[in-house]
């Protein structure tokens, strides 16, 4: 009877160690589920929106450069509509990085970019004004070339900057979902293991009792 009660005993125990293993993977599978979708979550809607949000500042960028000098050039109103209107998007492109980034770096290089942007459409408006009222180009280029390139690159600068701290953000949360997933599967292995062992030694304990 004693022996009976003992089997007993050690069945209920091995089913018991045998479901906290079962309940174990499952929590550990959803908490993993969790954390990888957390993470993916992340790099999707901060870093790959900020990078797409950079390439277009550096689209919108070239396209102002492209279009002031078209209008210096030939004084077809056209190219000057055509600067403002990318500019006005360049503005809201950069306004809305600054409402949704406002960490210490990102928020200093896209100060950075604000502070280049003012300077460089500064001295820009010059030759632009200029342009209304004369036709004498070889002055106005002359003075692009000399006080408006420097500002230039310097805001083209800038924006290239903060382009490549979103491609690095990116690609370091792509470097931290990857070490993630692999600690995660080593944690799943490893509770894997234990609930093995456990069912390993729940068939042994009741092959032993049932061949005394």
């Amino acid at each position: 009877m004693a022996n009976s009660l003992e089997f007993k005993r050690k069945i209920l125990l091995g089913f018991l160690a045998a479901i906290l293993a079962a309940v174990s993977i499952c929590v550990v599978a959803l908490y993993s589920l969790h954390i990888n979708t957390k993470i993916h979550d992340v790099i999707i809607s901060d870093y790959i929106q900020d990078l797409i949000a950079s390439d277009r500042l550096r689209a919108n960028e070239e396209e102002i450069v492209a279009s002031s000098r078209g209008y210096l050039f030939t004084g077809d109103t056209f190219y000057l509509d055509k600067m403002l209107g990318t500019r006005k998007r360049f503005l809201i492109i950069l306004n809305d990085l600054k409402i949704q980034n406002q960490q210490p770096k990102e928020a200093e290089l896209l100060k950075k970019i604000e502070s280049a942007d003012i300077e460089y459409q500064h001295v820009l408006n010059l030759p632009i004004q200029a342009r209304k009222t004369t036709s004498d180009l070889k002055s106005l280029i002359i003075q692009f070339e000399g006080d408006v390139q420097p500002r230039r690159l310097a805001w083209e600068q800038a924006v290239l900057d903060y382009n490549n701290y979103a491609n690095d953000q990116l690609l370091m949360g792509k470097s931290i979902l990857s070490e993630t997933t692999n600690h995660i599967f080593w944690l799943v292995i490893a509770v894997s293991a234990i609930a093995l062992i456990l069912a390993t030694t729940l068939a042994i304990t009741i092959t032993r009792t049932l061949t005394r």
